[in-house]
């Protein structure tokens, strides 16, 4: 395979955010194959610079539209002196500090991802004015990735006109580290009694209010329903803890906060929940297929549909339908899953790495 030189560009770095996430594990992939990886962060904060130490790395302290002026022609510098030939940028910041830099600096191929719908309510752009930035994108050699094939559709119904350089890469999810780390209690993790298992940042579109209501529901019908444990950290935490006091789960509902090894603690779960009002491609519900959890999940756009392959791999919910979601769950606890492992084949590292370098020849 011949080598490449590819450059990851991110407008920060959350230590609990799954497009985070994805893209180290993308990164990490390209360097065990031996590819040359930079990573250019324009707001990189409290970051944990241990976690770059495979890479040549750029760390910035501005975001938004100040931190796109600023870092242009830095990040133009960054990629002639790394002579990076792959540019793949993710979150909308990031995503138009590439195009800037492509305008000034040639030689590259630039790769913008979009990790969720353009008509999410936790964003600060309109539709009309992602759609327009996603046309701009697609001029010249610009690629513009989704993380599921489910969000590529969608985009390609958006905007019809730029459907031939709309392509679908699976997020790299599953390697032997995963199976390794959930062997393995790193955190000294411990409940005394069965659980359920939810992961993800404590926000809006994790629909964590409408899981706690969930569980209350099956929980009246099931007094002996397992603890709930979420794994997660964000601003809705005391509103979430309030909402749990109202609805008298003090003592049935936890919240863990973040974990560098949630693997763990889904392997040893009961059942897997993803209550999400929105995603793009929701990486713990592979992780938890990986593992052969039984899974409960909301049909939001887009991704748990696509992964659960319309059912077959676990129970789909219709979007705000907590009643059907609690009675699922109760439901799903005495009917186990039957899973071989083969279900997750194409989010491997290696899957997603060989989508990603296609891009150069596209």
């Amino acid at each position: 395979m011949e080598k490449q030189n590819v450059l990851f560009v991110l407008k920060d770095f959350l230590r609990s955010g799954g497009v985070e996430k994805v893209t180290l594990n993308l990164a990490n992939e390209f360097a065990r194959q031996g590819h040359k990886v930079g990573i250019f962060i324009m707001d990189a904060g409290d970051i944990e610079e241990e976690l770059f130490c495979n890479f040549d790395t750029y760390f910035g302290d501005s975001g938004g539209v100040s931190g796109i002026a600023k870092y242009t022609f830095k990040l133009g510098d960054f990629i002639k002196k790394g002579k990076y030939e792959l540019v793949i940028s993710a979150k909308e910041q990031a995503n138009l500090l590439n195009y800037a830099t492509r305008i000034f600096r040639r030689g590259y191929t630039p790769v913008y991802t979009r990790h969720c719908a353009f008509d999410v309510s936790d964003q600060d752009l309109s539709v009309s004015q992602i759609t327009n930035l996603y046309k701009l994108y697609a001029k010249g050699r610009g690629n513009i990735v989704a993380i599921s094939d489910d969000l590529s559709k969608y985009i390609k119904k958006q905007i019809p006109k730029i459907k031939d350089k709309v392509s679908f890469c699976p997020n790299p999810v599953v390697s032997e580290n995963l199976y390794n780390l959930a062997s393995k209690n790193t955190e000294q993790f411990s409940h005394p009694r069965p659980y359920l298992c939810a992961v993800g940042r404590l926000c809006e579109q994790k629909g964590f209010d409408l899981l706690l209501k969930i569980y209350r529901l099956a929980l009246d019908e099931n007094e002996n329903l397992p603890d709930l444990i979420i794994v997660g950290e964000g601003e809705d935490l005391k509103q979430l803890e309030a909402l749990r006091e109202d609805l008298d789960l003090n003592d049935k509902v936890f919240f863990n906060g973040y974990s560098s090894n949630p693997y763990y603690i889904i392997k040893n779960s009961e059942l897997y929940l993803l209550s999400s009002r929105h995603e793009g491609l929701p990486t713990v519900l592979i992780e938890a297929l990986a593992l052969k959890k039984g899974i409960v999940a909301f049909d939001c756009p887009t991704g748990p549909r696509e992964i659960l392959q319309n059912g077959n791999y676990g129970d789909l919910i219709p979007i705000g339908d907590l009643k059907h979601f609690a009675k699922s769950i109760n439901n799903k606890l005495v009917s186990p899953a039957n899973l071989t492992g083969g279900e997750i084949s194409k989010y491997t590292f290696e899957c997603s790495a060989k989508a990603y370098l296609a891009l150069l020849n596209k």
